[in-house]
């Protein structure tokens, strides 16, 4: 009887504990804090989401309010994320690409959304700038395209789907260099997206 006490107590200890949810302390400098202002007034006590990027289903998405045009999220998983407004104001602003990483994270949502604040939200923001411009010049170089195809000019076409290509390939390049100096979840995002033949 006085054996089977001592091994009665220390299982009970550690089923108080587990129950108790006891776990070691989080780093703060591990910690992620999304500092959020709203330029749009139409988005005023709307519901924003922290939406992670993927499929990764150990993530769960996380919302607050905006009061007085500013949000706020904070964690310690770092992964890739969206930050999302209501359906009706994202057909207006589009979703802002984030990697929650440890810091201070700077969001703007309005007419041009922002991210800064962490070397990879820094990286995201010059790439996602950059994305644009691309867009804009590869459908540009389109038009003209279809227009020397169209007039049966075939050294025309030819000469600017060169030059489209060259720009979307110089693109892929300065995105895999970009991949190279991040130590995040954006590394294996970017990395992704043009992966090496």
């Amino acid at each position: 009887m006085k054996h089977s006490r001592l091994y009665i107590l220390p299982l009970l200890l550690l089923l108080v504990c587990f129950l108790s949810g006891c776990r070691a302390p989080q780093n703060p400098a591990d910690e992620f804090r999304i500092h959020g202002n709203i330029w749009v007034n139409e988005l005023e006590g709307a519901t924003v989401y922290l939406c992670p990027l993927g499929a990764d289903k150990k993530i769960r998405v996380d919302s607050t309010i905006v009061k007085n045009g500013t949000f706020a999220f904070s964690g310690y998983k770092h992964f890739m994320a969206e930050i999302q407004t209501k359906p009706l104001a994202r057909a207006s602003f589009p979703n802002l690409l984030i990697v929650t990483e440890p810091g201070d994270i700077y969001v703007s949502l309005g007419p041009e959304n922002k991210v800064s604040g962490t070397l990879g939200n820094d990286t995201l923001q010059a790439w996602q700038q950059a994305t644009e411009e691309i867009t804009r010049k590869i459908k540009s170089f389109g038009g003209i395209i279809d227009f020397a195809e169209s007039a049966g000019d075939e050294a025309s076409r030819n000469l600017y789907q060169h030059k489209r290509d060259s720009v979307y390939n110089a693109y892929v390049a300065r995105t895999r260099k970009m991949a190279e100096g991040v130590e995040s979840p954006l590394k294996e995002f970017m990395e992704g997206l043009y992966p090496e033949k």
